[in-house]
C-alpha cells in the first residue's frame, strides 16, 4: 500500500525509506486511526527481520511512514524468482 521513496534524514543522519500513503487513508478516519495504532505498536518491535519504524507524519490530506532503509531487492522481485527462498 503506497509508494516508497529513498530519502536522507538529516536529524537521524541516515538514509530512510518514506512510504507515502494513498489519499483514501486520510478520508477514512477509522482507517487512519487503525494505521496510527499499528504504527505505534510497531515502534515497540525490535528484531533483525523486522524493518524499524521511525515516525508517522501526516496532515489532513497526505502522509508517510518513515522507516529503516534496507538495501536490496524488493520482495516482489524475490517472490517472482521461484528459485529464491524467503
Amino acid at each position: 500500500m503506497g509508494v516508497v521513496w529513498l530519502a536522507r534524514d538529516d536529524v537521524l543522519e541516515r538514509e530512510v525509506a518514506l512510504k507515502f500513503l494513498p489519499e483514501l487513508v486520510f478520508f477514512d478516519r477509522g482507517l487512519l486511526n487503525d494505521l496510527k495504532r499499528e504504527t505505534n505498536r510497531s515502534l515497540e518491535l525490535t528484531h533483525k527481520n523486522i524493518v524499524r519504524i521511525n515516525d508517522f507524519v501526516h496532515d489532513e490530506t497526505s502522509g508517510c511512514i518513515s522507516m529503516e532503509y534496507v538495501d536490496g531487492d524488493t520482495l516482489s522481485n524475490i517472490r517472482g524468482d521461484r528459485s529464491s527462498k524467503i
